[in-house]
């Protein structure tokens, strides 16, 4: 489960920096950006921010979710 957090937080670090530059090519010169309106892609930064963030978050404290305690060992 680990493994997937990381992957798809990489996968929304993509989306943010792509929104990142589809934000700054906006404000630098419309034409550029292929017909993305400003609210569209700092939309796609706000998602890619929350999601990495989200996801990191999951990945450092080690998905708890997926560690159960083990039960005691008894000795005979």
């Amino acid at each position: 489960m680990r493994v997937l957090f990381f992957f798809a937080a990489l996968g929304f670090a993509i989306v943010g920096m792509s929104g990142v530059t589809l934000s700054l090519l906006n404000l630098i010169d419309e034409s550029q950006t292929g017909g993305w309106p400003l609210w569209q892609s700092l939309i796609m930064t706000a998602v890619g921010v929350a999601g990495f963030l989200f996801c990191l978050i999951k990945v450092i404290r080690g998905v708890r979710e997926e560690t159960a305690p083990a039960p005691p060992k008894q000795v005979d």
